[in-house]
């Protein structure tokens, strides 16, 4: 795994999407979620974060989309 982890938050519960290796990865894996989630039972998708290997940083799906 050599770019992050992909997360979903709100509130105090977090839900690990996976491990992805690249930012296409994780835009693809947020997609798959987005489609996939059931409101009553998960997360919504506006709270994706990425928190990335090489740096401390936390970033949601779509501003990581700009980081690099």
């Amino acid at each position: 795994m050599n770019y992050g982890i992909l997360v979903v938050e709100c509130d105090d519960m977090y839900q690990i999407i996976g491990a992805v290796d690249s930012k296409d990865e994780a835009s693809e894996l947020a997609r798959e979620y987005e489609r996939t989630a059931r409101i009553e039972r998960d997360c919504p998708p506006e709270g994706f974060v990425v928190t990335r290997r090489d740096d401390a940083g936390r970033y949601t799906v779509r501003e990581m989309l700009e980081v690099e």
